[in-house]
């Protein structure tokens, strides 16, 4: 029934007692179910409170089922939990403006204390307080985003700096954005993700796999221009940036055939490129040369 392992209780009763018998308390043990002077029942075991009614709904619960209170019986709220959520929440809506006003009170009295207890139950409650948030962002969408744009608005040379700093510091993720508006605009693929990316680099050891060069960009093997592709792991590789600058837009098996003496790159590591992306997009290499082909045969109209 609760965290004290509670598994059945009978309840027999014993008036001339003033108490009653609690049987099947953990293991088999037994406890005491009393009452006080205002007639609130109360379970006691080797002289310990363990339980206690709630005042509202009656029910003998664990004292981990009521909020701390020091000075009241046994240590905790008269109402457990529950009801006192239900109780507060209908007291808040009809009283709205009278609590929140005197809520604004007592933190403009108290504002340090309140800042440091919110701090360290953040830190305490990690999972907690995340949920919270991201429901609060939720309902409040709208909120946030007028706040942002004010707040934008008034300090616009310290979201420069912001902006420019962020932009020097991570100009992977800059690229990539780039890279995945220009397939949105034109409506191809455009699901590449930081992950992805990341992963990629990995696989290729943050080299080009044509010259092992660490000066890299990533390509579209098919360009975006002819309408097809899209910036999407399945068309996505590490190269050389001078030889991307030369590839530019062209059929990469014809741009191969033209450059790869002059670049010296290897016929079987044009090859391994090849298998990989094949492989991505669940074709043989040879399936996906006529693939590449055949998007360079029917170009798209480029819509943007």
């Amino acid at each position: 029934m609760d965290n004290n392992g509670f598994k059945s209780i009978v309840y027999v009763f014993q008036l001339k007692h003033h108490f009653i018998k609690l049987k099947g308390i953990t293991e088999g043990g037994e406890g005491l179910i009393r009452k006080n002077k205002r007639g609130t029942k109360y379970i006691e075991k080797n002289g310990v409170i363990i339980a206690k009614e709630c005042t509202k709904c009656n029910e003998i619960l664990n004292l981990t089922n009521y909020v701390k209170a020091t000075s009241r019986f046994a240590g905790v709220a008269s109402s457990c939990k529950q009801c006192s959520k239900e109780y507060f929440s209908d007291y808040y809506k009809d009283n709205k403006e009278k609590v929140l006003a005197q809520t604004k009170k007592y933190y403009s009295e108290h504002r340090e204390e309140v800042i440091i207890r919110t701090n360290d139950y953040r830190k305490e409650n990690p999972e907690v307080n995340k949920r919270a948030c991201a429901k609060w962002y939720s309902q409040n969408k709208s909120v946030v985003a007028k706040y942002k744009r004010t707040w934008r608005t008034e300090n616009l040379e310290a979201c420069k700096l912001r902006e420019t700093k962020w932009r020097l510091n991570n100009k992977n993720k800059v690229v990539l954005k780039s890279q995945r508006r220009r397939a949105l605009k034109k409506q191809l693929p455009n699901n590449f993700t930081n992950e992805q990316h990341e992963s990629l680099l990995a696989y290729f050891e943050h080299k080009c796999p044509l010259t092992g060069s660490i000066d890299i960009h990533i390509d579209h093997f098919i360009p975006l221009a002819i309408g097809h592709g899209g910036t999407t792991l399945k068309n996505m590789v590490p190269l050389d940036a001078t030889l991307n600058i030369c590839k530019h837009a062209q059929n990469p098996f014809e741009w191969f055939k033209q450059n790869h003496n002059i670049y010296k790159v290897e016929q079987k590591k044009f090859e391994g490129v090849v298998l990989y992306l094949a492989e991505l997009n669940e074709m043989t290499p040879q399936e996906y040369e006529k693939y590449v082909y055949w998007c360079f045969e029917n170009p798209q109209e480029i819509i943007t």
